[in-house]
């Protein structure tokens, strides 16, 4: 199986015993069969950075004991299943990011509570994002990115159940369409240390709460239409590196806090003729 290349035989689905498939980056191509649904035992499938093509067999998703499937970087197409959440009752891991995946994603989504990761990047999705609003284990979920959330064309405001994820580390929702008021929504939010909410359409002024995040090592709310002055916590992070606010309406001038961000490596919020930021 080391040497693996072609297709997937269809005979794999008599290896009962099997509890790790892992063929990443070996050009196997075709469609995934069916057959591998009947791998009771499977706990981890990398089939990643391949070129698999065609819908991914729901009998997949029917393999309760699985807790890690990554399937990223192929040529998969179609939908997810609508109990997807149901029937991967142990899943940690779910990336499935560019592939030409499309439709919503399904709100049984939030029966999984223990998922760490979720990578959806990339895909066609469309909607509002159901399940951040009734995982059972909020501290469970770790990550909402890297870029997972990226390019989904998400539509309305950021859920304000984000805030729940007491464990959260990174939150990217790059390239969407949010719109509104980013909520006061991070005081709870102490183990982030990646930010990420450029190019939506966001409003308002940069919530005081972000100022709690003392692992805060990255924050980026370019390309948005923010505006208000920066609040002064901001530069009171004591672990932030890189800092990017360009393209809003932000005004007002930069308070003498500034000088304490001694592990600052990139800051950029003076890229616009739209913003009037000035120095005391």
């Amino acid at each position: 199986m080391n040497n693996l290349t072609g297709v997937i035989p269809s005979t794999f689905g008599n290896l009962s015993t099997l509890t790790i498939l892992n063929k990443a980056r070996t050009q196997i191509s075709g469609e995934i069969p069916i057959e591998l649904g009947c791998l009771i035992n499977l706990v981890t499938l990398q089939l990643s950075e391949n070129q698999l093509s065609g819908e991914i067999p729901f009998s997949i998703f029917n393999i309760s004991s699985l807790k890690f499937i990554s399937l990223t970087l192929n040529r998969q197409v179609g939908k997810l299943p609508s109990n997807i959440g149901l029937t991967l009752p142990k899943i940690r891991e779910l990336c499935l990011a560019s592939n030409h995946l499309e439709g919503p994603i399904p709100s049984s989504l939030s029966n999984a509570s223990y998922i760490e990761h979720l990578d959806l990047s990339s895909y066609n999705f469309t909607g509002h994002i159901p399940l951040l609003a009734s995982l059972k284990d909020w501290k469970c979920t770790k990550t909402l990115c890297p870029y997972q959330l990226r390019k989904l064309f998400f539509k309305g405001k950021i859920p304000n159940s984000i805030g729940k994820f007491q464990k959260l580390e990174r939150l990217m929702v790059i390239d969407n369409l949010f719109s509104g008021e980013i909520l006061d929504i991070f005081s709870n939010l102490t183990w982030l240390y990646e930010l990420d909410m450029a190019n939506n359409r966001l409003s308002g002024r940069i919530p005081m709460s972000k100022a709690t995040c003392q692992q805060l090592e990255m924050l980026v709310l370019a390309w948005t239409a923010l505006n208000g002055s920066i609040p002064k916590q901001i530069f009171e992070l004591p672990q932030l590196k890189f800092l990017l606010l360009a393209n809003n309406s932000l005004s007002g001038f930069l308070p003498n806090e500034f000088g304490h961000l001694r592990q600052l490596e990139i800051m950029k919020f003076l890229e616009t003729s739209y913003m009037e930021i000035f120095l005391q």
